[in-house]
């Protein structure tokens, strides 16, 4: 876990490097810092545009590898499609609640690493959700 100074640190290198990476076009702050509302257990979270022809895999597999080299980044989630209803439509229900599931696996197993009483208290909840 980072502390506040150093998340903003880290998150100003990181858009610093997007600006010199010639695939991404623009970038955003999202999640709660995006609302002003981050705590001590905040997140760096940011998306990024790219360049018509940029080869998506390629480059969130560079981006991926700079965070676990240069961060100690140990768990990312990569959202590398359109997140628009035509998109989600084209998606069996089945295949959707299978991914929650996952990422609800691995969320629960994340939390559980920096508060376990909390993780316990989500745990019901989350998989009532998936199913």
């Amino acid at each position: 876990m980072y502390t506040s100074a150093e998340r903003e640190r880290i998150r100003a290198e990181i858009l610093d490097a997007a600006r010199n990476d010639p695939r991404i076009t623009g970038g955003a702050i999202t999640g709660s810092a995006s609302q002003d509302r981050e705590d001590a257990w905040s997140d760096i979270d940011l998306a990024f545009g790219l360049r018509a022809g940029a080869p998506l895999l390629d480059v969130v597999e560079d981006w991926t590898a700079r965070m676990r080299e240069r961060y100690g980044a140990l768990h990312t989630v990569d959202v590398t499609g359109p997140l628009d209803t035509s998109y989600v439509g084209g998606i069996e229900a089945s295949e959707i609640a299978r991914a929650f599931a996952i990422v609800t696996d691995a969320l629960l197993r994340e939390a559980a690493i920096a508060d376990a009483a909390l993780a316990e208290r989500l745990r019901a909840p989350l998989r009532e959700m998936s199913s």
